[in-house]
């Protein structure tokens, strides 16, 4: 486990903002989680819908780092193999959610670690609505919701 934390924080480290801002944040999650089903540990799925509407130039990364924060608490605490992301629009809202298949939580017990109080700190900087799901036995689900640029 330790050396796919490692891979993870050197990817994470080449994902910096320039490349988000360039290439956008569904490219680097992309990449994030290919990179990840490489170390063998995890199975992957990806479901990003074409076309998502705009998010501007600095909620993209801010966006990427929460997806970044809640697949690394996957793997530091889950003890999940196969993680699920899926983002897609619905109306003027980009919708991503982050599911595993590991051994879950009570949500209100755990709810207070490092990992959690930086997803909802990171989420009222982009105005954007978290949802955190888990039972034991049963996994975890994030929802991340957050409106699409105005075309002004």
């Amino acid at each position: 486990m330790g050396k796919a934390i490692g891979d993870l924080r050197s990817l994470s480290h080449s994902l910096d903002a320039d490349h988000i801002r360039n290439n956008g944040w569904t490219v680097a999650v992309q990449k994030l989680l290919n990179d990840l089903q490489k170390t063998g540990k995890y199975k992957t799925l990806v479901h990003i819908e074409e076309q998502l509407q705009p998010l501007g130039s600095d909620k993209p990364i801010i966006l990427f780092r929460m997806i970044q924060e809640a697949i690394n608490n996957i793997i530091r605490h889950a003890a999940a193999n196969t993680i699920y992301l899926a983002a897609s629009k619905e109306k003027d809202t980009i919708v991503i959610k982050i599911k595993d298949n590991g051994k879950g939580f009570e949500s209100g017990k755990n709810s207070s670690g490092v990992g959690l109080k930086n997803l909802k700190s990171r989420s009222k900087m982009i105005n954007a609505s978290l949802d955190i799901q888990s039972q034991p036995g049963e996994g975890t689900e994030v929802t991340i919701a957050i409106k699409a640029e105005n075309n002004e």
